[in-house]
């Protein structure tokens, strides 16, 4: 697509937010009572600072850059990389942030000039099918196409040959995409799951600690890549710490079921399945569960054995365990055996002992007295390492993603150098002096 072209596409996009917010939100509501507030700061805000960010960009983004090249070696040539449009790429995207992450690569592919086939997810069938009709109103179908459909029509989508397949969900199904996309030789971006840990130092605030950590844990009923999937505190604040975070997820938990803006869990599958994480293990619910609405309240586990079933997965949900320590490498070492996580928290941690945590662990990000809102800026690349995933995108890093990196080279043809063709006899002598 021509960047005019580009630009008119994520317009589109942005009328296509702005005039249907309320029906996007209102199939939110119906496919996993997501409420309002839920939808506008973590679905629709962020997409129209990611258009934003690309229609103020791209043509700093596009632009052929010149790379400096030593003339002994290319003698009177010029190169420039320029940045060209992959193709076609297929975007599968999940149920637990439906329209996020539809639109937010959609925003980098057509900003980088590709066209796009989408597959929502079918566990979130009143948004999906919104997502159908606003795209074939909004874009014309030989840009933007949406399929509905289950792994059926997942697999069969892969059977085809994509120049690029931008794929979001769990670990063990982005295996089976990137197996299936060897077949075509069908580049890959996986962003997946993982065990995100939180790390309590002794030096930390407990009360804004307990508050943000309860916060991205509760939200969207903590059915989020990036939430806090356990925490590791310094044994000598167990005791203050414990208390004041029972207290804190309590009160946020109770006060959503009060005003009815709790989002439940999205299935009964996924109900269950909170069930069993929590078989033969001694836990304390901080709330009623709720079996007709699917509202899970949070639940502590308290120092389960490492062989739990919940410490095998990515939880996924309101369960949070919590673990003692009272030497830090033992902690990265057990956040190392459970493979490369989307994100580490730490909190109280001082500039040293952060550059620890960079040079000792892996991860897609490293974030300190915060949680989750590494998402929140364009600036920021967002992506995992290993099991949770490979490459990046938001603003520039997704534009570069459904980019090719084009090398271009030119040289005058009106004088040669003859030192470089056959016969050779003493020109490597010669060759060794100039370069």
């Amino acid at each position: 697509m021509p960047i005019e072209a580009r630009k008119e596409q994520l317009k589109s996009m942005r009328r296509l937010l702005k005039e249907n917010e309320k029906e996007l939100s209102e199939a939110l509501r119906l496919d996993f009572n997501k409420s309002a507030f839920e939808c506008f700061l973590t679905e629709i805000n962020p997409l129209f600072h990611s258009i934003q960010e690309a229609l103020e960009n791209i043509y700093a983004w596009s632009s052929p850059r010149g790379i400096a090249l030593d003339q002994r070696i290319h003698f009177w040539s010029r190169a420039k990389v320029a940045s060209q449009p992959k193709g076609n790429a297929l975007i599968f995207a999940p149920w637990n942030y439906p329209i996020n992450l539809v639109f937010h690569p959609m925003v980098a592919a057509l900003a980088a000039g590709c066209t796009v086939l989408i597959k929502p997810s079918e566990n979130v069938p009143h948004t999906s099918r919104l997502i159908q009709k606003l795209c074939s109103i909004y874009f014309p179908e030989e840009w933007v196409y949406c399929v509905l459909g289950e792994v059926d029509t997942a697999k069969e989508l892969l059977k085809e040959s994509w120049d690029h397949i931008f794929f979001t969900g769990s670990t063990p199904v982005g295996k089976s995409v990137m197996i299936a996309a060897a077949q075509t030789l069908s580049p890959v971006t996986l962003e997946l799951g993982g065990k995100c840990p939180v790390v309590i130092h002794k030096n930390a605030n407990l009360k804004i600690a307990v508050k943000r950590i309860a916060w991205a844990k509760i939200l969207n009923a903590g059915q989020t890549c990036v939430a806090p999937d356990h925490i590791w505190v310094d044994k000598s604040i167990l005791s203050d710490l414990l208390p004041l975070l029972k207290k804190e997820l309590k009160k946020q938990f109770s006060s959503l079921i009060q005003e009815g803006t709790a989002c439940s869990l999205v299935d009964r599958k996924a109900f269950d399945r909170m069930k069993g994480l929590l078989s033969d293990l001694e836990h304390e619910k901080l709330g009623e569960i709720q079996e007709e609405s699917l509202h899970f309240p949070p639940t502590i586990v308290l120092d389960p054995s490492k062989d739990a079933r919940l410490m095998k997965e990515e939880i996924f949900g309101p369960i949070l365990p919590i673990f003692s320590f009272e030497d830090e490498s033992e902690v990265r070492e057990s956040i190392e055996r459970l493979g490369h996580p989307l994100a580490i928290y730490l909190f109280g941690h001082s500039k040293r002992e952060l550059r620890v945590w960079q040079n000792k662990t892996r991860s897609g990000a490293i974030v300190l007295n915060e949680l989750i809102m590494q998402l929140a800026s364009e600036h920021l690349p967002f992506g995992g390492i290993g099991n949770s995933g490979m490459g990046q995108y938001h603003g520039k890093a997704g534009f570069d993603t459904f980019s090719f990196q084009r090398t271009i080279l030119s040289k005058i043809s009106w004088l040669e150098l003859p030192i470089r063709y056959a016969p050779y006899g003493s020109k490597l002598k010669w060759i060794k002096k100039l370069i």
